[in-house]
């Protein structure tokens, strides 16, 4: 789905910037140029960041037992 309309940039594209470093809307700014010309995507553009960033603390909250070795009582 289109996003910003100005430069033409879909949340696939906003997704994949996020997903490669872009952790800010000013960094999907800089990347992209979303949100740089009239400003109506920017609303969606930050719901876009959270939801992502919300994901992704939700994940590494879970604690890694793979691999984890307890020995057996003496």
């Amino acid at each position: 789905m289109y996003i910003c309309l100005c430069y033409g940039i879909t949340d696939k594209q906003i997704q994949y910037a996020i997903e490669n470093g872009a952790t800010t809307r000013s960094a999907l700014a800089k990347e992209l140029g979303v949100g740089t010309q009239c400003g109506c995507c920017r609303r969606h553009v930050s719901e876009i960041l959270s939801e992502h960033l919300e994901k992704n603390m939700a994940t590494e909250d879970i604690p890694a037992a793979i691999g984890v070795y307890f020995p057996a009582s003496a």
